[in-house]
């Protein structure tokens, strides 16, 4: 939905939000519990590359249940920035 008056599409917003929020908790868990790190980004990562490393996943990884956005959002980030074992 586009507010012409705004020139702001709401579901892009809502999307980029959302994954900033997750992206957010994730990098702030890392620094708290390093032991427990989950994602490993590069240094200086841009979150440029993450709305479309998540629809890829989302795509690649159809489902008939109801989808929790924040599951989808780490386990798209998992593969694509994986901590070394």
């Amino acid at each position: 939905m586009v507010d012409s008056t705004l020139g702001v599409d709401y579901k892009y917003a809502y999307c980029h939000a959302l994954l900033d929020g997750v992206i957010d908790t994730i990098t702030i868990y890392s620094m708290v519990a390093p032991q427990a790190k989950i994602v490993c980004f590069p240094p200086k990562v841009d979150s440029t590359p993450f709305l479309p490393i998540v629809l890829s996943f989302i795509k690649a990884n159809p489902s008939t249940e109801p989808r929790i956005a924040a599951l989808d959002i780490v386990a798209a980030m998992q593969r694509s920035y994986p901590c070394p074992k």
